[in-house]
């Protein structure tokens, strides 16, 4: 009996196991067929991109470039969506869609601040892909990657968002998003998808700035091919999409966004206020924890140490407002800047720049001694909050 009862659990058990493999499979399996769907469907909206340089007064014939990337066409006019730094200096820009066809495109124009560019292509018999108005992505949200990987076009990577959308630098620039996803050379430009299928962003690069090109030398002989292996990165970042319209409607329009840039680094301001009961005393402001070398914060002599409170007609209360305030004024704007040095206040005029590529890549910072004393005390006084914090939670016990 007790035998025949074991025997007819193991079974029980045997054939939940079964069915529980199976449920899996086919869950499985069914993920599969809506991924490989969506990379088939959105397949008809992306290109690869071929951007040409080339420069005959080297000697030897001449030399040629060629930048490998990744499109996505946005409208049925034929207007395509990548990166600068593929196509910023092209003598043409070649273009070819997954069904094997093969166009040339013309460059609209160019946005160094974001690296974004349009593209142009005149009978371009592809479908537009839809730009997701999704502003807020959490971290851990599934995505795809589907590009030009080594010159293979669909190719697909998988990842996961690492943070929410926030600007790239300290002291300012657009929002990014931050992924973890394997990036290989010729995936530039490539579209951000979501799980659902919807077009969140464009990949502009990855977080080691390293370059993902391939070139090559025309001489006598003809040509002597050589590539740049770079091995992928799983730290990328891109535009969402609820910026690319505006901003390849500016490109279109004007020849590109041109956001305002001061060149600071601030942080919140936890020092309580002076005692001279002016109304710049109580507000709280920003602290300038750095300045950006040459930057326009540098040539009016703002210092690390300094509390912004007021920039132009607005009070500034946080570093996020700040960013704003400087980001909606165009280059040539001429602001001026109320801030709190020690005991004494101090309005200055700034006439703001556009920020360039390398500014919004790899700002070199000045950090002298009382950029770090600052620092220190901003540390201490955000220790001594937290302490009396904690005593006075301790006394509500």
């Amino acid at each position: 009996m007790m035998k025949a009862a074991l025997i007819g659990c193991l079974a029980a058990l045997g054939l939940a196991a079964l069915s529980g493999s199976a449920i899996a499979a086919s869950r499985m399996e069914s993920l599969d067929t809506e991924i490989t769907s969506m990379v088939d469907r959105l397949g008809e909206s992306i290109v690869s991109i071929a951007a040409v340089t080339q420069d005959a007064r080297m000697p030897g014939g001449g030399f040629v470039s060629r930048s490998v990337g990744t499109g996505v066409v946005i409208d049925r006019d034929g207007l395509v969506l990548t990166t600068a730094s593929v196509v910023g200096y092209a003598s043409r820009v070649e273009v070819g869609t997954a069904a094997g066809l093969k166009y040339m495109g013309d460059v609209v124009g160019i946005d160094p601040a974001t690296d974004l560019a349009v593209v142009r292509v005149e009978d371009l018999k592809a479908r537009p892909a839809p730009l997701s108005g999704k502003r807020h992505i959490l971290p851990g949200s599934l995505v795809f990657v589907i590009g030009n990987s080594y010159g293979k076009l669909p190719s697909v990577a998988m990842g996961v968002i690492s943070t929410a959308a926030s600007p790239l630098g300290e002291d300012g620039g657009e929002e990014m998003l931050r992924m973890s996803v394997p990036v290989s050379p010729g995936n530039t430009g490539s579209p951000i998808v979501s799980a659902s299928g919807e077009v969140i962003g464009l990949l502009v690069g990855r977080l080691s700035m390293q370059p993902m090109s391939y070139t090559m030398r025309v001489g006598e002989g003809g040509v002597h091919d050589f590539a740049q292996v770079i091995q992928p990165s799983n730290m990328s970042v891109g535009l969402p999409a609820y910026r690319l319209r505006d901003i390849a409607d500016e490109i279109i329009e004007g020849g590109g966004k041109r956001p305002g840039y001061l060149g600071v680094r601030v942080v919140e301001n936890t020092l309580p206020g002076g005692d001279t009961g002016d109304e710049e005393s109580v507000l709280e402001g920003v602290v300038v924890t750095s300045v950006v070398t040459g930057s326009p914060a540098e040539s009016i002599g703002l210092e690390a140490g300094d509390i912004i409170w007021k920039f132009g007609a607005d009070n500034v209360l946080t570093p996020a407002a700040l960013r704003e305030m400087v980001s909606s004024q165009s280059p040539g704007s001429v602001v001026s800047i109320s801030l709190r040095r020690g005991e004494a206040h101090l309005e200055k005029h700034v006439r703001l720049v556009n920020r360039s590529p390398e500014q919004l890549r790899q700002a070199a910072f000045r950090m002298g001694p009382e950029d770090i004393d600052r620092r220190i005390q901003l540390i201490q006084s955000e220790i001594d909050r937290m302490e009396k914090e904690l005593r006075r939670l301790e006394e509500a016990r």
